[in-house]
């Protein structure tokens, strides 16, 4: 049997509607399928979902290198890009792959507990790269993962499928609207993964 492969961000993993997520604990009456599940259902394919939590590009990147070895034939792959200004750096702490991006909700010492800088000097240095070297050049960096994305598929024999998870996401249902805000966020509730689902299906179907 054939296997359609996801990989992606915190939209392509599905956060908030896994178990131990809030939404997922306080509503079980509201459960249903994420989108990837019900597409490989539709598909009558296995599903092989490597999206992560927070991935930047280089990082969905390098999960498709990993794996590409994996694909059979007539598998198909799904990539879901997302904000080009996370950023992809080494954490000094363990030199393992990791990413940052820098939100407003958060608070300055998250990138500290988390483990990704050791201090706040740390911390201080990556945001004035980011600030001058990232955020002014998004759509610079957003067609330079396009570029490797698109000389990937140049050597896969695999379908694939590409969306963006920025452009994409608001337009379905969030968690936070689902639950009337008790529960902030914007990732999909059960019901914008349904919305997904068919947005998704409808692509795939209009590109054969």
């Amino acid at each position: 049997m054939n296997r359609i492969w996801f990989f992606g961000d915190t939209f392509t993993s599905g956060h908030g509607c896994n178990p131990n997520d809030q939404y997922y604990e306080l509503y079980p009456s509201k459960r249903h399928k994420k989108w990837t599940t019900l597409l490989s259902e539709d598909m009558d394919l296995i599903e092989c979902n490597l999206g992560g939590n927070g991935l930047s590009n280089e990082n969905i990147i390098m999960r498709i290198l990993d794996e590409k070895q994996n694909f059979h034939k007539n598998d198909i792959v799904v990539i879901g890009i997302t904000d080009p200004i996370k950023s992809f750096l080494v954490r000094s702490s363990d030199r393992k792959f990791g990413e940052v991006f820098f939100d407003p909700n958060l608070p300055d010492d998250f990138w500290i507990n988390n483990g990704t800088f050791n201090d706040y000097e740390e911390h201080k240095i990556h945001k004035q790269y980011f600030d001058k070297f990232k955020y002014p050049y998004q759509e610079e960096w957003l067609n330079f993962h396009l570029k490797m994305i698109e000389f990937i598929k140049s050597n896969l024999e695999n379908r694939v499928v590409l969306w963006n998870s920025k452009l994409v996401a608001p337009m379905f249902e969030t968690i936070e609207k689902d639950t009337e805000s008790k529960i902030k966020g914007i990732h999909y509730s059960w019901n914008g993964h349904i919305e997904m689902y068919n947005w998704i299906k409808n692509k795939i179907n209009n590109e054969k």
